[in-house]
């Protein structure tokens, strides 16, 4: 379901904000400490949710997700989560708006809410996001492990065009099912559940 994942892990966030566990007025900073939450404490939680951080995206979170579709302009080996930290602070010198600003679509501030997630629950970001909603709403199908989607005997089958000789045709493609992609996008779900 693409980047409709967003809005479970704003569901996850808000729970967590009702629990009293985390405030949408806290700094990320208090939770990551990394730039460009370390450098600019003044990026609040409900800037994260509302993507108006002022940061710009740096798509670390997709690289996993161009290289399965081919596009290797964009490759940047961001295999670790300290990788991803790395070149999340890569474009502080970009930032040229206060936090609340101005709106800049960011999947990879989505994925640093998962990892807020993870810290405050002490649950893996799957594993939370499953126990308090998913699970609650009998979405059995959803998912977000490769493995999984893998073992389901009716699942889609992906296609992306190639070029053969001078016509585009079809090819079976993998799903991209990727760790820094999940809280921003990550979400497989059935249709019927949808």
């Amino acid at each position: 379901i693409g980047s409709i994942t967003k809005s479970f892990t704003a569901s996850a966030i808000m729970r967590l904000v009702e629990q009293g566990k985390i405030s949408l007025e806290d700094s990320g900073s208090k939770y990551l400490n990394f730039a460009p939450f370390s450098t600019h404490p003044d990026i609040k939680i409900k800037h994260m949710l509302s993507h108006s951080t002022g940061v710009p995206a740096a798509d670390t979170g997709l690289f996993s997700l161009f290289y399965t579709f081919g596009d290797y302009r964009k490759i940047y080996p961001a295999t670790t989560r300290e990788d991803f930290e790395a070149h999340l602070g890569e474009p502080e010198d970009f930032i040229i708006y206060k936090p609340g600003k101005k709106f800049f679509y960011n999947n990879d501030i989505f994925t640093c809410l998962g990892f807020i997630i993870e810290q405050i629950s002490g649950l893996s970001y799957s594993e939370y996001i499953h126990n308090e909603i998913l699970d609650l709403l009998g979405m059995e199908r959803a998912l977000f492990s490769k493995d999984k989607f893998e073992k389901d005997d009716d699942k889609m089958t992906g296609y992306l065009p190639h070029k053969e000789e001078d016509i585009m045709v079809p090819k079976k493609n993998d799903v991209p099912l990727y760790e820094y992609l999940s809280a921003g996008g990550g979400l497989y779900v059935s249709m019927e559940e949808m």
